[in-house]
């Protein structure tokens, strides 16, 4: 997905950078090319060397739920809702942090009813059977709220918590998940990607 940035700045002088020394960026206005309503802004920070890190910082009040099609179509395509929140990434050789916070707060939007489908085998047996009628449904399912929390707790696992409110099937969910990869940087790999 190609983004466009309307400015980005350097905080300290770049010269820093070719001595080994850190150098902020801060940016605003960072969108995907096609959006006309996300934005995003935030600051990078990046240090060279053996000690070298990449620090991302970034936070949005109008990230379009339609704008995120891109990592899962099959799953958001046709979804809508907005979306504010804060994403929080540092990689180094020492450490590795992903923190990520999005909220869609009321009136909500519509997201695929085939989402629910792959919600099912975190789910306790009675919101199994709501999110199975959600699913055969097939249809844009409507929700009133949501949110999504994920932190990476350490190396190869994920937490990620969902809370939605879906009023059509009476459907409150809060779902706490830990997902465990085999590669310790997987995430971070995946981040560094997209």
């Amino acid at each position: 997905v190609a983004l466009e940035v309307h400015s980005i700045h350097s905080v300290e002088s770049v010269a820093l950078w070719l001595v080994g020394k850190a150098v902020s960026f801060e940016f605003k206005g960072a969108r995907p090319a096609e959006s006309e309503l996300s934005e995003l802004h935030g600051e990078v920070i990046l240090q060279p060397g053996k000690k070298g890190f990449f620090e991302l910082r970034a936070e949005t009040e109008s990230l379009a739920l339609s704008d995120l099609v891109w990592l899962n179509p099959e799953n958001l395509t046709g979804s809508k809702g907005n979306l504010k929140g804060q994403l929080y990434v540092k990689m180094s050789s020492e450490q590795q942090d992903f923190r990520l916070t999005l909220e869609s707060p009321a009136p909500g939007g519509n997201l695929q009813a085939q989402l629910f489908s792959a919600l099912r085998p975190y789910l306790p047996d009675l919101k199994k059977e709501q999110a199975l009628a959600i699913a055969k449904s097939g249809n844009l399912v409507r929700y009133k709220n949501a949110s999504l929390r994920a932190k990476l707790e350490k190396a190869g696992v994920m937490k990620i918590l969902l809370d939605i409110l879906v009023p059509d099937y009476n459907l409150d969910l809060h779902l706490k998940v830990d997902v465990k990869v085999d590669e310790q940087n997987a995430f971070l790999e995946a981040a560094h990607w997209l």
